[in-house]
């Protein structure tokens, strides 16, 4: 579910350096706010306004970037009848400079149609939910942070209750 520039801000005195990232912090936990949004919203135009453009997303050990990021979360939406939850939320955020990696959390539950008859008949609704923790490179990129890189560490996704097994990489030679 994306992104940076680096730099060195220098300050003359020590006393300014822990606000500046105490607002960083919080900037970057709005970010992850606005995130948690546009997805509520299945805005996926919205999303990549919060990425760099060279934005890439990490997933099952197949890395992607944000053109084929955008088509997933495009075929994501359409399946999604509808989004009953979706929040991001930073467990951990380190800064330095313009750069800043964060630890999240990711919580989700929908509602979607099943076209291709992927968890039974075609064209039956079903409940999905799924937690996931990720790991996320952050930039300021013209004053504001952005997504950079996107790491996806962990997955549970249930479909009707039911535990679904996550494939990655290439599938297995026969």
């Amino acid at each position: 579910m994306r992104v940076f520039v680096f730099g060195v801000m220098v300050f003359g005195l020590a006393g300014i350096a822990p606000a500046a990232r105490a607002d960083d912090k919080s900037e970057i936990k709005k970010l992850f706010t606005k995130l948690s949004t546009a997805f509520k919203n299945k805005d996926t135009n919205g999303i990549f306004a919060l990425c760099t453009p060279d934005f890439t997303e990490k997933n099952h050990g197949m890395v992607i970037d944000a053109k084929a990021s955008r088509a997933q979360m495009e075929q994501m939406f359409a399946m999604a009848k509808s989004i009953k939850d979706c929040t991001f939320t930073p467990t951990k955020i380190d800064v330095t400079g313009s750069t800043a990696t964060a630890a999240s959390v990711g919580k989700s539950s929908f509602v979607i149609v099943d076209s291709q008859g992927m968890f039974g008949a075609k064209g039956l609704t079903h409940n999905m939910t799924d937690t996931s923790t990720s790991k996320c490179t952050i930039v300021k990129d013209k004053g504001k942070w952005k997504f950079k890189q996107l790491e996806m560490l962990t997955e549970s996704p249930v479909v009707d209750g039911k535990p679904l097994k996550m494939g990655g990489g290439p599938p297995p030679k026969k």
